[in-house]
Order: structure tokens, then sequence, then C-alpha cells
């Protein structure tokens, strides 16, 4: 039977559901509403508890604030009573002041009443009766001004008799006088875009010109108490001096010029002290009219004063001949020298001693001049030659030593030029050997010889530019009677501008600059060295450690008047190089010259001496072996040979040496250089400083031979091995000495356990790996030699474009001192790892 269902009864029932579930909204809704009103009750306790801490909070502040504004002004009513009282006090006090003022004000008015009258009284009585009195006393007054100026005038001619005095102890002292100029701050002294500022303390002035021959140098440091070097010269220019006040105490050397001395003029100083300013000037290139007059240097107004001296002589007379060189990178160039197509090149020169002891440039060009401006002309045309670079302590900074000569040619030589010419060829004459004194090689007594003489000096005298070198004290044989008027008398006038003496950290070069630095360092250290060579009087002056010390041999040691003008910066921020030139001053001074003594016949004895003792050794060793061959059948199997030959083999011929092992480099392999990469081993060393690598060398080499000699802990013997390799790192500056670490290879059979060393100053040094490019010479080696071996190497290497390490390098020796041929030697330079 069909189900039916009833839809009003499921409407109902819906209904009944649905009614159902909104009671249950509406209670929920109910149970809402009865927590939110719980919720605003409590919001409105927390909001009234708030309100009372606030306003409890705000009534606290106010009383503290009420407090303290009650604090103060019960403060400040207290300091206004007290200020009060202390006004009171002084309205007091100035009443009486004011009191005590009116009545000294009528007393002094009362007082000067009376003086005025009895001044009145007492002129009308001098006018009356005293007149004779004040002509008499006008009479002492006039007479006392008479004697004053006589005063002063006897003042300045005793001054002017000191000054006479002085010049001639310097003379009898050595001719050597030292002026400093102190140049005045300029802009670049501020630093501005330098790394080498350090604050505005760098640009105070600490170098001071007290008066005219002293200079004080301020050493003030912070934290440090003031101290104060005094230096004294014989003349010291303010920076408020000008040209001509400087020039007018080099004046009288030109006098002496054409008296018969040579004279030499020399600035020293770091760059940017004005140096090139003293000797040339600024702007050199316009020089006319009064204001290019007044900034002339030395050499325009040596040069004009010269020829106004030689206007005053006979006409024809006197000759002058200008030559131009520098010295850079220790090679001697030669300004004035031409190619073919007539354009300056600077050519190479060399500089050799001749057999009178003096030096001389062969080859060197030389220009006529007849007038001041043709000598400006000329060096101004040959400036643009000179090596400059921008360095941090100047912007166009030189870079090589500048040596402007004009020599003299005097035909008819004055009474004073004839008695030094004299004495000279005197002297002269009393060095010559006995059997070099006269003999049938004399052009004299040998007319070939006379006329191929007689050849050579016309060639030369057709020559444009020829060298001033045939005088007679520069002839082969003089004779007893040598003449004095056979050629021309000459005297030189030499006219120095050194580079720059800072050291490489002050300049702030790299590169290519850093090895120009490291030269001009080097040269004025030698000159340095020099000069501290002759203040000692030391019996070997190392005048060839450089060729600027060779160069200029007969100005620093000669009978020439040298003058050293020190140019120096006074602001802080230079104050350790001016500090350096002062010192390069004072030793100067000390310098007491001899006359220059010859030493060709030392040199003879010397070459003699060396053949005795090699043909005495050649021959000693030559019999030995043959004593060693004939008893050789005497020795048993089980002994071995003696070791005496072999020693000697060592020790006088560098026979049988063993050498580090290297493996060559052959595909960078050079004509002039090889590369090689030694394996790694043990050396012994010894580290010295000093300037002399000759010194250097012979001390280090004395501490090590005894090394292997059996001063060590095992008491060993070990063998003598080569080469002996010396590490040169040269100073930063001329005044920095160069550090030197002399060594010996370790023999195979000690590499793995050598014998330590007993003496501190010997170390033992494991070098690692390297590679070095190798340039080989010959000869006995010394400094000059290597010097100049290294410069080749350095523009072989700079030609193939190779990576190298400029410093340190390496000086090498394979000989024995007692070899005198075929010797062998090195310099090193290390290959940089990194280009």
């Amino acid at each position: 039977m069909p189900l039916f269902i009833n839809r009003d009864q499921i409407f109902a029932h819906q209904v009944h559901l649905l009614e159902h579930k909104l009671r249950s909204k509406e209670e929920r809704i109910l149970e809402l509403e009865t927590e939110n009103a719980i919720l605003h009750l409590r919001l409105a306790d927390c909001l009234g508890k708030l309100r009372r801490d606030h306003a409890e909070e705000a009534e606290a502040e106010a009383q503290k604030r009420w407090q303290h504004q009650r604090v103060v002004q019960q403060s400040t009513q207290s300091a206004l009573a007290k200020l009060l009282s202390e006004v009171q006090i002084l309205k007091q006090d100035l009443r009486e002041v004011f009191a005590v003022y009116v009545n000294f004000a009528t007393e002094l008015e009362n007082q000067s009443r009376l003086l005025l009258e009895q001044v009145g009284q007492a002129s009308s009585a001098l006018q009356g009766h005293h007149g004779n009195d004040v002509h008499s006393l006008q009479a002492q007054m006039e007479a006392l001004e008479r004697s004053l100026q006589e005063e002063k005038e006897r003042s300045r001619t005793e001054r002017e008799r000191r000054k006479i005095l002085h010049n001639t102890l310097v003379e009898l002292r050595g001719n050597i006088r030292v002026h400093c100029r102190v140049r005045p701050v300029l802009p670049f002294d501020d630093g501005q875009g330098s790394t080498l500022a350090i604050g505005p303390a760098t640009t105070e002035e600490v170098v001071q010109a007290v008066n005219d021959d002293t200079v004080v140098v301020n050493c003030t440091r912070m934290g440090n108490p003031g101290l104060n070097k005094m230096f004294e010269f014989e003349r010291v220019h303010c920076p408020e001096d000008s040209q001509d006040a400087v020039f007018e105490e080099v004046k009288p050397l030109l006098t002496s010029l054409l008296d018969g001395y040579n004279v030499c003029i020399m600035a020293y100083g770091q760059t940017g002290s004005g140096k090139t300013h003293t000797m040339i000037g600024s702007q050199a290139e316009d020089h006319s009219g009064p204001q290019g007059e007044a900034r002339q240097g030395v050499i325009p107004k040596a040069a004009t004063e010269l020829f106004r001296l030689i206007s005053e002589k006979p006409a024809e007379t006197h000759t002058v001949e200008v030559s131009v060189v520098e010295v850079y990178n220790n090679e001697v160039l030669d300004l004035l020298a031409k190619d073919e197509d007539g354009v300056a090149m600077g050519a190479k020169r060399d500089v050799i001693t001749t057999s009178t002891g003096t030096s001389e440039v062969p080859s060197l060009s030389y220009v006529l001049v007849r007038s001041s401006a043709d000598v400006m002309q000329l060096i101004s045309s040959v400036l643009r030659l000179r090596a400059r670079c921008p360095t941090l302590v100047h912007r166009d900074s030189s870079r090589s030593h500048l040596i402007v000569t004009l020599t003299v040619s005097s035909k008819s030589p004055n009474a004073l030029a004839l008695a030094r010419r004299l004495q000279s060829v005197k002297k002269d004459m009393q060095r010559k050997a006995q059997k070099e004194w006269w003999s049938p090689r004399c052009r004299r007594a040998n007319p070939m010889a006379r006329q191929s003489g007689d050849e050579r000096s016309t060639s030369s005298s057709s020559s444009p530019y020829h060298s001033p070198s045939h005088s007679p004290i520069h002839s082969s044989c003089p004779s007893p009677r040598a003449s004095t008027a056979q050629a021309p008398f000459r005297t030189k006038l030499q006219l120095v501008d050194l580079a720059g003496s800072e050291c490489v950290g002050m300049s702030g070069v790299t590169g290519a600059a850093l090895w120009e630095t490291s030269c001009i360092n080097r040269s004025l250290s030698a000159l340095s060295d020099v000069l501290g060579a002759l203040a000692e009087q030391r019996p070997h002056v190392p005048y060839r450690n450089s060729k600027l010390t060779h160069l200029l041999q007969d100005a620093i040691g000669g009978d020439a008047k040298l003058l050293v003008m020190l140019c120096v910066s006074p602001t802080q921020r230079y104050m350790t190089e001016s500090l350096q030139s002062l010192g390069f001053g004072t030793r100067a001074r000390q310098v007491q010259k001899d006359t220059p003594r010859r030493k060709n016949i030392a040199l003879k004895l010397k070459k003699n001496v060396k053949y005795i003792v090699s043909t005495l050794t050649h021959q000693w060793f030559r019999r030995s072996c043959e004593y060693q061959v004939l008893n050789e059948k005497d020795f048993r199997t089980d002994q071995k040979p003696p070791t005496m030959l072999k020693t000697i083999g060592q020790a006088l011929f560098s026979t049988g040496l063993q050498n580090p092992k290297f493996t060559p480099n052959e595909e960078n392999k050079a004509p002039d250089y090889e590369v090689r990469t030694y394996q790694t081993t043990n050396w012994i060393s010894t580290t010295l400083t000093g300037m002399e690598q000759e010194a250097a060398m012979n001390t280090g080499f004395r501490r090590l031979f005894n090394y292997i000699q059996g001063n060590n802990h095992n008491k060993e013997k070990v063998e003598m091995t080569a080469p002996v390799t010396c590490l040169v790192d040269p100073g930063a500056g001329p005044a920095c000495e160069t550090t030197f670490t002399v060594s010996f290879y370790i023999p195979e059979e000690h590499q793995a356990d050598p014998p330590q060393p007993s003496d501190p100053d010997v170390f033992l040094e494991n070098r690692k790996e390297f590679t070095v490019f190798v340039r080989t010479y010959g000869g006995f080696n010394n400094m000059q030699k290597s010097r100049e071996e290294l410069l080749n190497l350095l523009e072989s290497l700079q030609r193939d474009g190779a990576c190298y390490k400029d410093i340190p390098y390496y000086v090498c020796g394979y000989d024995s001192p007692f070899k005198l041929v075929n010797r062998r030697n090195e310099v090193w330079i290390l290959q940089k790892t990194e280009p």
C-alpha cells in the first residue's frame, strides 16, 4: 500500500527546528551582551584608576617643580643680596678713589704751575747769563756725532777686514765655503693633494736665519720638550734676500778665476728648496729688462760678471768656452753633442783620471762664446734635454745633476796667474818619477813625436768642439826648463745644480723614477763619503764610487775654490731633509784639503808586485804538481792523496770549487744575459751595513772564512765554494746606509746538516728556489764596475720587457784575489713572480 507523506507535517517540523535554533541564538546573544556589559564596567574602572594615577603624578611633578623653583629663587635672592652689598662697597671705594684723584689733580696742577714758573725763570737766566754754555754743549754734541760716524766707519772697515781674514783662513784650510739660503714659504708647502700632508703643523716655519752666519732649526715635537739646533756657515741668506744679494757673496770668486784659481759653485738641497732658482733663476727663457735681470740666478750673473772682468783686460787675451753635461743614472751625458743632422742628442761620455791625477772627460763638446747672452742662449737650448719627472714634492723635479763649465783661456796671464802656474808646474814636476824626468821619448828630443803631437794639436784645433786640456802640466814629459808661454793658461768655473737629496719615501716615486731616485741618492751618498774621507784625512778618498764625484774630483779635492750653496725649506714638513742638508754643509766645512798627490807610481808598483806574486805562485804550483806526480807511487792504496795541492788550487786559482745547482732557461736567454733557476739550498751568511761595498765584502768574507776554517760548533773545516754572493739592499736616501748580506754556498756533503756557526754575526740561511737574470763580466770587481754592469742588465731587461725586481740585487764573485786573468763576476736580478 503506498506511503503518503503529509507536506504540512514536514513544514511544521522544519518550523519547529528553526524556532529552536532561533531561541538558542537569542540566548547566545543575551550571554554576549552580558559579557560586554561586564567588560565595559572593567574598562571604566581601569580608566578611572589611570586618571587617578596621572593626577597623582602630575601633582608630584608640580610639587617637585615648585620646590626646585623655590630653591633657585632663594639662591638667586641670596646672590643678588651679596652682589648688592658688594656694589655698595665698590661705590664707597669709588667715592674714596675719586676724592683722592681730585686731591692729586689739584696738587699736580699747583706743582706744574710752580715748575713752569721755575723753568721760565731758569730759561730766562740761561738766555741772559749762560748762552756761552749752551753753545759749548751744542759743539760737544756735534763732536760726539762726528765721533759716532767715525766709529761706524771704523766698525764697517773692521767688518770688511774680518771678512777678508776669514776668507784667507778658509783658503788656508782648504778653499771650501758653505753658504745657506732659506727660501720663503711657497703655496705648495701646504701639502694639498699630497699624501705627505700631516696637518696644519706641517706649514709651520721651523728653519730661521737668526743673523748673517747662523741658522736655527726648531726641532720641537708633540710630547717632547723644546730643542733647537744651531748651524754656523760663512753666510746665511734669509727668505727676504734677493738674487742680487746672493750673488754679491759669490762675485769675489770670479776675480779669483782670472787670478788663476779653478772655481766651483755647487747648489745642494732637496727638491723644491730653490736650487735651480738660485743657480739659473726663474723664467730663464726671458731675462731681458731690469725685472728679468733681478730674477737671474748665479749662472747668468756669473757669466755677465766674467765677461765684464774680461772686458777690462787687454783685447783678445781671454777666450771663454762652455760645456754642459748632466749625470743621469750614474752616466755622464754631453748635452752639447750633436748628431749628423746637427740635433742635440745627449751623447754618453766617460770620466778618466789623467797622469797628473786630474779628472777629464774625453771627447767632451766645447762651444766658444763671446758674451753672457751666448752662454744663456746655449744653456736654455739644452735645458730641455735635462731629465725631469713629477714627484710628490715638486711637479717638475730634476732627475739629474747639471754641470755647466766655463773654461777661460788666458793668452797673457797676469802676475798672479803666472805665479800660480809656476807653482803648479813645480809641484807637478816634483811628483814625476826620476826616470820620467827626461826621456828620449820627449817631444823636444824626438822630432817625430813632436811632429805627431803638432799634427794632433792641429787636428784638435780645427774641430769646432775641442777639449781644453793642452797645458804644460798635462804634457807627457815636462822638462826642467818648462816654459810658461807655450800654451794658454786655462782655469775652469764649474756651476753645479745637483738633483734633489730627499729620500724615496718623501718623493713617492715608483717604477723607472724609483731607479732614478736610487741613482741620485747613491751619487749624493758618494759625495758625502768623499767629504767625510777628506774631513777625516783618510788615506783613500772614494772619488770613483760615483761618476759625479769622479767628475768633480778636481773641485772637491784639488786646489779649486769650492762654494757649497745649501738650499733649505723653512717648513716643518721638510724638517728631516733640511737637517740632512745642514749636516752635509757642516761636514763640508770640516774639510781641510791638501794638494792632490800623484798616484800613477803607486799603481805601477802595485802592478809589478801582482806580476811577481803571480809568476812565483804559478812556478811554485807547477813544481808542486811535478813533485806530486813523482811521489804518487809512494802512497798506499788505502791512503788518501794529500789535499795540499787541491787547497792551493782553490785558494789561488779557484779550481775545483763546488757551485750551487741551477737549471738554465734556454727559452728566455738573451745574448747579453741568461736566466737561471736555483734549487733550494743552505748558505752561510752575515749581514753588514755601511756606505762602501768593498769594505763590507772584506769584513763579511773574513767572518765566513773563519767559519769554514773551523769557527763553528763542530770545530769542523768546510771546503771553500763559489760564488761568494753579496745581496745589496740600498738605503732610502743619500745619508741612509746600505745593507750588505755576504754568503758562502755550503758544500753538498754538509747540506743536510750544516755546522752551526759560533760567531753571533754569522747565521745559516735556507734559500728557497728562486730565478735570477744573470750578467757575467770579467776583471777585478769593484763597486763602480758592478753598478755599471747592473745598469747594463737593467737596460737589457727593459728592452726585452722582462718582469724583475730592481732592488735588492746580487753581486757575485767566483775567483780568488790571486787570480789575475780570466776572472768571472756576475750580477743577479731577481725575477718577479707576478708581472
